[in-house]
């Protein structure tokens, strides 16, 4: 358990906490992840790890570490989870898709709601355009910010829908 321990005390963040977990996890798994069932064991072990208090997410330094290694982490799943028809990102809950010029709203967890704008896709990367609290935001899929009570939720621009005329879409997590 001591492993478990001192490997998130060294990959915790709170941005990253998915990345840090996954490492966690990994230390204590007997082989590779190299099926869906193996990711979705993999995510359950981390919402269980951090749940548990078992992985350390507050030292600053190494949220920006694990902030970083989460990035293509994210794109990765964002990239390849895109496939979902509109109807099916509803289904999920959390999850809204937006198109051009179109704002959504997303329910945090004590009931009140975020809006965001995908204003666009650009030429060249980074791809997106977005509006959120009043800023204008140029990124690519993975994008993230914490809000809610207490940071306590993260909204994220997932990427591109694989539609004929990609939509942009947006999902809230929230402990």
């Amino acid at each position: 358990m001591s492993k478990w321990i001192n490997a998130g005390t060294m990959l915790g963040g709170a941005s990253g906490a998915v990345a840090a977990a996954a490492a966690v996890w990994q230390l204590a798994q007997p082989g590779p992840i190299d099926s869906a069932d193996g990711v979705v064991a993999a995510l359950n072990g981390i919402r269980e790890a951090i749940e548990a208090g078992n992985v350390d997410l507050t030292a600053p330094e190494v949220q920006a570490q694990v902030a970083e290694a989460a990035q293509p982490v994210a794109g990765l799943l964002a990239r390849n989870l895109n496939a979902l028809s509109s109807d099916e990102v509803l289904a999920l809950g959390g999850m809204a898709d937006a198109a051009p010029g179109e704002s959504v709203e997303l329910r945090l967890s004590d009931g009140s709601f975020t809006r965001i704008t995908f204003n666009g896709w650009n030429n060249t990367p980074p791809n997106a355009v977005l509006w959120f609290e009043g800023e204008r935001v140029i990124t690519n899929s993975g994008w993230q910010t914490a809000l809610g009570p207490d940071d306590s939720c993260i909204l994220a621009f997932v990427g591109p829908t694989r539609d004929p005329e990609p939509l942009g879409r947006f999902q809230v997590t929230c402990p």
